[in-house]
């Protein structure tokens, strides 16, 4: 009888992002070794995910106001009894909920069913630090006890967390899409402008509006740049407005999400990544492999874990007024336009992230558990 493993996560419906992606690429993946897999996720908008999911993966959809407005204590309870019912039809021999907000509405009921729970951190602890968890930071550290283990994306995450949850950790990366394996580096052409590519969330965590900002002063003194902006998200009409009122519309070019990503980042120059926190940015991973080169701040975890300063990119402390990003901006322009190339360095830089490698750790765990 093949091992059940339901998946949980919070919202589902509509949303592109690193998690998601990473998410559907490890169902199909568990798939693929022949576990069941189940996907659990909040359900209130009707919309179906953004990503098509293997037709092998078996979804469950929990009837829930939006997950983004707290609910009070009776709604609560409601939820919990109906997860509890579901994994009770279930009978799953593992439960592997995705960031703290999953782990939350299922952990009391996997308890109650006696059901092994991994809890996935897909962020870097920075985010305790920065945001504003960080009043109920150790609560959220006291309540990950109940997870029968934790994963994390690098080696250095652990040592961040208090010492009584550290020996539950177990370090799995993000790998590499599937789909992009066999796709090989674009030839970049020399009449086509330099450009440059962003894409994810446009939210306080990533700073887009402070590329923006940095982009329109790096192209007061560069007419042959541009840069690319795909996402969506609460600050979207912020951005739109910023880039009007900078006057630089020709320059910066303002898309929805794709679902073709891989082919906007082969025909770029440079990906930029002003966050101030990642667990581990699908973007840039996919960007390396790609021969993409990419910069970012030297003090953002996920980041400085990937970038390489001068081999695979370029690096350069946060500073809240840009400048330390218009430097980047300037330094990879030079870089590359004295036709010195990064692809091979990149390629070589994310061999470790190969989805053979990463999908095993998977496996063994699951398998250690479900025991």
């Amino acid at each position: 009888m093949a091992i059940k493993v339901v998946i949980a996560t919070r919202v589902l419906e509509g949303v592109l992002g690193g998690l998601e992606r990473q998410l559907k690429e490890i169902s199909e993946a568990l798939c693929d070794m022949e576990f069941q897999v189940h996907l659990m996720y909040l359900s209130h908008s009707g919309e179906d995910p953004f990503f098509n999911f293997d037709e092998r993966i078996i979804h469950h959809k929990i009837l829930s106001q939006n997950p983004q407005i707290k609910g009070n204590i009776l709604k609560r309870i409601s939820r919990q009894i109906e997860i509890f019912k579901v994994l009770k039809k279930i009978k799953p021999n593992v439960i592997v909920s995705f960031m703290t907000g999953a782990f939350f509405f299922t952990c009391l009921p996997s308890k109650a069913l006696r059901i092994p729970i991994v809890l996935a951190e897909r962020n870097s602890p920075q985010m305790y630090e920065v945001t504003s968890v960080n009043k109920n930071k150790y609560l959220i550290f006291l309540f990950m006890l109940f997870a029968t283990k934790i994963t994390t994306q690098f080696r250095e995450y652990v040592e961040k967390y208090p010492v009584f949850l550290r020996r539950k950790f177990v370090v799995i990366p993000n790998a590499i899409p599937r789909e992009i394996l066999k796709l090989s580096p674009a030839i970049k052409l020399e009449s086509k402008p330099f450009t440059y590519i962003f894409a994810g969330r446009f939210s306080f965590q990533k700073r887009v509006e402070l590329l923006v900002r940095a982009f329109a002063s790096f192209a007061s003194t560069h007419q042959d740049v541009v840069l690319k902006i795909f996402g969506s998200g609460p600050n979207f009409s912020l951005i739109q407005e910023q880039i009007t009122a900078l006057n630089i519309e020709g320059q910066i070019l303002l898309s929805p999400p794709t679902t073709v990503l891989s082919r906007e980042i082969l025909e770029s120059d440079v990906l930029c990544i002003p966050s101030l926190w990642e667990g581990f940015p699908n973007v840039l991973l996919e960007s390396l492999y790609l021969g993409v080169p990419a910069l970012g701040f030297s003090n953002c975890d996920g980041v400085k874990h990937l970038i390489v300063d001068g081999t695979n990119g370029w690096l350069a402390d946060y500073v809240a007024d840009g400048s330390s990003l218009v430097s980047l901006l300037e330094r990879s322009y030079l870089y590359l336009k004295s036709e010195k190339s990064m692809c091979k360095k990149c390629r070589e830089s994310v061999k470790d992230f190969i989805p053979e490698k990463v999908y095993s750790k998977w496996r063994q765990l699951i398998l250690e558990i479900a025991k």
